[in-house]
């Protein structure tokens, strides 16, 4: 009997430890980050009807963590960032992040291009679970009002 409960033990732990597909969604589920995106006034006659939202949540390091993208906004914009909005399947929507909104003019995600607009939320990071990490896009690609 001393002999099993070691070995048990540590079968117990292993299956714990490791993450499955399923435990990470399990982790992610219910996971959100939230807030309203606003548009500077002195950009708001810049906007076009064929204008593209992304709202995108970095980690430090590395490709985006998750994007969305939302056609034809209307502004001020409610979003959300979920584990459905990861670009990696399998990735964890967890831990802190930077949030930025981009007008994109030709609907391509990829890095921003003359003519885009782009604000950040001002609390950073946020965290996924935050809600009120609110933007204003206050910039045009490339650090020109």
């Amino acid at each position: 009997m001393k002999r099993l409960f070691p070995a048990v033990f540590l079968l117990f732990g292993l299956s714990a430890c490791s993450k499955t597909p399923d435990a990470v969604a399990d982790i992610n589920e219910g996971a959100t980050i939230s807030g309203l995106i606003t548009v500077a006034p002195e950009l708001q006659a810049r906007l076009q009807p064929t204008d593209v939202l992304f709202v995108i949540a970095r980690k430090d390091v590395g490709p985006p963590l998750a994007v969305k993208k939302l056609p034809n906004p209307s502004f001020p914009a409610a979003y959300a960032l979920s584990a459905n909005d990861v670009m990696f399947p399998g990735t964890p929507f967890q831990g802190e992040v930077r949030v930025i909104a981009r007008v994109d003019r030709d609907g391509n995600a990829g890095p921003a291009q003359p003519g885009d607009l782009e604000g950040a939320a001002v609390k950073i990071p946020a965290r996924v679970g935050d809600r009120d990490v609110d933007i204003v896009i206050t910039r045009e690609a490339g650090g020109t009002n």
